[in-house]
Formats: C-alpha cells, sequence, structure tokens
C-alpha cells in the first residue's frame, strides 16, 4: 500500500496534478507513502529493506543530526555563491543545489566522526 501510495503520488504530481491546486495533496500522498513503506520494511529481510540498510541512506541517516543542526550556517556562508549563480537559470540552481549538499555533508560528517561518535562511545559508562 505504501508504495503504491508513492508511486501514485508523485506520478500525480509530476503530471495531473502538477501547476494545480492538487499538487500539495500529490506530493504528500507520495511522501506518505514512502514514510509508510520505510516503516513497513523495518527489520524485514527483503531486497527493499536491504537497499535500504545500505549505501548512501544509512550514511546520510548516520550524519542525520549533524545535517540538521548545521545546514542554515553553510547555507548562509555559501550565500555569496547562489547570488552569482542565479544568473544561469536551472544549471545555476542545480549547481547551488549541489554545493550546498556536498559542503553541509562535509560539515555534517566531520561533526560525526570528531565529536558525535566519540560522545556516544561514552554511553556505556552511564
Amino acid at each position: 500500500m505504501g508504495l503504491g501510495a508513492f508511486v501514485l503520488g508523485f506520478a500525480a504530481a509530476a503530471t495531473v496534478a502538477g501547476g494545480t491546486s492538487l499538487l500539495d495533496t500529490a506530493l504528500a500522498l507520495g511522501f506518505g507513502g514512502a514514510v509508510l513503506a520505510l516503516i513497513t520494511t523495518t527489520g524485514a529481510r527483503n531486497p527493499v529493506s536491504a537497499l535500504l540498510r545500505s549505501g548512501p541512506l544509512a550514511f546520510y541517516g548516520r550524519i542525520s543530526y549533524g545535517l540538521y543542526m548545521t545546514h542554515i550556517m553553510v547555507f548562509i556562508y555559501f550565500g555569496w555563491f547562489d547570488a552569482r549563480m542565479y544568473q544561469y537559470g536551472a544549471a545555476g540552481i542545480l549547481a547551488v543545489v549541489a554545493l550546498r549538499l556536498a559542503a553541509t555533508t562535509v560539515v555534517a560528517s566531520a561533526l560525526w566522526y570528531g565529536y558525535e561518535s566519540q560522545i556516544l562511545k561514552l554511553k556505556r559508562y552511564f
């Protein structure tokens, strides 16, 4: 059911609901379906669960708190880059998104490996 809602919601958002008042509803359906699919596959032994536990999703799950805590700071720091790239239209906006994602990932990774993971090792003493 979750995968069906995910596919239906995002397909509708990309086609018939795009640019209409139903776009938010279609996106909410797609996102809700994705969340439902993720929740139901927790702990299961199937290809979808294996995909979710490995690779970039697991990495971004590990550093997600650092991403949350630092993304605005990184975005503000690179504001000068944003202003220069907007003149190039869609390609410039994609470059801004790529730089923001890369820079925030680097900062959050440094925080995880240099600070957060070290603090979590102390849990055994409490």
